[in-house]
Parts: structure tokens; sequence; C-alpha cells
């Protein structure tokens, strides 16, 4: 719900609907943005699929990774997701400099 009306614009809804998954006191904030992608199960996840093989195989790396090794490359990164995140020195992220000549 939370997620939807952020995306229709509907900011009441949407606080609304943050402050209810707030109140089961269920999840939380990493206090280091990248564990969140290395700690299993974390508090910050709210819906996740874990696959195992061979019963819930998914090919998700495959499809979506860099042309490259088994990369088929079916999807890609918005530019406004990007453009989101900073540059690894925190400055702010641009396309200008070194990123114009190899993104």
């Amino acid at each position: 719900m939370c997620r939807t009306a952020l995306f229709a614009k509907r900011w009441d809804v949407a606080i609304t609907a943050a402050d209810e998954i707030k109140k089961l006191n269920k999840y939380d904030l990493m206090d280091n943005y990248e564990d969140v992608f290395k700690v299993a199960g974390n508090k910050e996840i709210i819906f996740s699929i874990a696959y195992k093989i061979p019963d819930m195989p998914h090919y998700f790396d495959r499809y979506f990774a860099p042309d490259g090794k088994q990369g088929i490359r079916r999807a890609v990164p918005t530019s406004e997701l990007v453009d989101s995140y900073d540059m690894a020195d925190g400055t702010p992220f641009s396309w200008s400099g070194s990123m114009a000549n190899d993104p």
C-alpha cells in the first residue's frame, strides 16, 4: 500500500501505511547500508523470497547481470536510480568527468 501510494503521489496514504508498518516493531533500518545486501534476513527487508536450488531455483543473476560471463542483460537500472546514489567519495552522482567516458 505504501509503495503504491508513493507512486500515485498520495502522500497522506503513504504516510499512514508506513506508520502502520512501523507500529509492528518488526522492521528497522540497518546501521550500515551495505549490510542490507550482505546480511540475510535483516530487519530492513520487508518482503523477500529466498531461492534454494533445486527446490526453488531462479535465474535473476543470469538475466540481469551485465554482458559477459553468462549475463544476458534483460534489464538495466534507470538513470533515476543511478542518480539517487552518491559517488564513492561521497559527492553527488554526476555523469560528467570520468563517468562520461567509462560509466
